[in-house]
């Protein structure tokens, strides 16, 4: 699945047209219109406006932008709230989350972070 195919899913998911996800993820609309455009398409897109695309749909950078990449979308408010915790500790304590999370994974359970 390409950038488009996944990104029309996540539009039809949510129930958004483009104009409505300029407004809630930041992208302005005509960058979201120019993906459309066949004379500029989405193979340039900047990083800055996936990380926005992603967030908004609750999804890793890979799963938006890498077509081999199957999209899971994540709705767990925990999970945001994790990564906040994560990305504003020091490296020994993401060791430990990560060690935790692999462990849930192992017992059963679903990994909060996968890495």
């Amino acid at each position: 699945m390409n950038f488009l195919e996944k990104l029309d899913a996540l539009m039809k998911k949510e129930g958004l047209n483009k104009r409505t996800l300029s407004k809630k993820s930041g992208v302005p609309y005509t960058t979201i219109l120019s993906f459309y455009d066949e004379s500029k398409g989405y193979e340039n897109v900047k990083l800055v406006t996936l990380r926005k695309l992603a967030k908004h749909f609750r999804c890793t950078l890979d799963e938006l932008a890498d077509d081999e990449v199957q999209i899971k979308v994540l709705d767990d408010e925990d999970f945001f709230e994790l990564t906040k915790i994560y990305e504003e500790s020091p490296e020994w304590k993401r060791q430990a989350i990560l060690r935790s999370s692999k462990a849930i994974a192992e017992i059963g359970g679903t990994p909060v972070v996968d890495h």
